[in-house]
């Protein structure tokens, strides 16, 4: 059930409204839905006091782009980028009355054996690269 606030010409419902028009519905949380209360409680600080309208957790570069392209048509809305959320600074990572973008989905570091480089991807923590490098060993 949406909430009453999303279904207003509100800047809120506008934002969201505008994240599913470029076909991000299936990567974008609300508070009603499960996985906005999951990927919530992973903050670790002050930041996790804050409350978005929504999460978007974009798969890659093109979907990053359709999102804050679509976030920047809407005036007056504000936006946050997270990557793995330790920041403890109150806003660095999370965003009040705004959609948070969470990389969480764009984590895993992809190896090239032939080239023996590591590819890094933005939503990655140091947790994912000490993994991929033991691996290697």
């Amino acid at each position: 059930m949406t909430p009453q606030y999303m279904k207003m010409e509100t800047t809120a419902g506008l934002a969201v409204r505008s994240l599913k028009a470029v076909a991000l519905d299936d990567v974008l949380y609300t508070p009603d839905q499960g996985p906005f209360g999951k990927r919530k409680a992973s903050y670790r600080s002050l930041t996790a006091k804050l409350k978005p309208w929504a999460i978007v957790q974009p798969r890659n570069a093109e979907e990053v782009s359709k999102a804050v392209k679509a976030l920047l048509a809407v005036p007056g809305c504000k936006s946050a980028v997270r990557r793995g959320g330790h920041m403890a600074w109150l806003g660095a990572n999370n965003i009040q009355d705004g959609v948070t973008i969470g990389l969480v989905l764009m984590a895993k570091p992809k190896y090239s054996p032939i080239m023996e480089l590591a590819r890094l991807l933005p939503g990655g923590t140091w947790t994912d690269v000490h993994y991929e490098v033991e691996r290697r060993r």
